[in-house]
């Protein structure tokens, strides 16, 4: 099993039988949550982006409430109840393999490559970005890159608050995305996991 320390320097993503969600949410607690990450754009539109997880986005960011999306008690596996079923160990890998198998499959890889977010917000590459002249739906300002071996892991930033959902409902080529909130004002970040 790795350990929170080993989680901040992977290179690939880790076997899924070397992590749990209880290890992703100790590592949520110590390296992302209540921190502000703030990165200088050379942007005059957007000089600045200040970014903080919070404990109720953790299971939004690992892609959880698709897989339980058909549980009567859904709700459960959400924001400060879900993260509080992370940590104590009840929400677990197993549970939400037997949950919905499908689901879990598709969002496998959203989880396992979610320690990656830490090595983006500490060594980013930011990209204003447009979507003018590009056949895709993808609507954000600016995309906080960082590469990896295996392929590239993204968070996207939008200018505006929308629903949690909606960005993740456009037809994009990208297999998961993270969310959280700008330290400031009500905008919202959005981000992708390739």
């Amino acid at each position: 099993m790795l350990s929170v320390t080993d989680l901040l320097t992977i290179q690939k993503k880790p076997n899924i039988k070397d992590v749990s969600l209880q290890l992703f949410q100790e590592f949520y607690k110590e390296h992302l949550c209540g921190r502000v990450f703030h990165f200088e754009l050379d942007d005059t539109d957007r000089p600045s982006i200040k970014l903080r997880f919070k404990e109720e986005n953790l299971c939004h960011l690992l892609g959880i409430q698709y897989i339980v999306a058909k549980l009567k008690n859904k709700h459960e596996y959400a924001g400060k109840t879900g993260y509080q079923k992370l940590e104590n160990g009840t929400l677990t890998f197993d549970f939400l393999k037997a949950t919905d198998r499908t689901w879990f499959k598709s969002k496998r890889n959203r989880m396992l490559y979610f320690p990656f977010v830490h090595q983006i917000v500490q060594n980013p590459t930011v990209i204003v970005f447009s979507n003018d002249g590009l056949n895709t739906n993808l609507d954000v300002d600016a995309l906080v890159v960082c590469s990896l071996n295996e392929g590239g892991v993204s968070i996207t930033v939008s200018p505006s608050f929308t629903p949690a959902l909606s960005t993740l409902q456009k037809p994009v080529v990208i297999a998961s995305a993270i969310t959280a909130n700008f330290s400031s004002g009500s905008s919202q970040v959005s981000g992708i996991l390739k």
